[in-house]
């Protein structure tokens, strides 16, 4: 099935793969960022997430890639999920 695009800035995001909630899982997000700032990194997840017309991500994981002294990278991913009866 395909869903309407949703709005990136409802997106729930959740850390765990299980939640109180039924769902219907959408599929992968991923997305690589080179600022290293996770709040950026979960937005632009969120904005991946929505173009599935996702109401939320489960199993949030970022991996920070490190260089020579600092941040070098974050991959940021999970599950868009679609909340049913909502």
């Amino acid at each position: 099935m395909v869903y309407r695009k949703s709005d990136p800035e409802k997106i729930k995001v959740y850390a765990t793969p299980k939640i109180d909630r039924k769902y219907i899982p959408l599929g992968q997000v991923i997305i690589g960022h080179d600022s290293g700032n996770t709040a950026s990194a979960v937005n632009l997840l969120k904005k991946e997430a929505a173009n599935l017309g996702a109401d939320g991500i489960i199993n949030l994981r970022l991996e920070i890639e490190t260089g020579f002294l600092s941040i070098a990278g974050l991959k940021a991913s999970g599950t868009a999920v679609k909340f049913e009866n909502q």
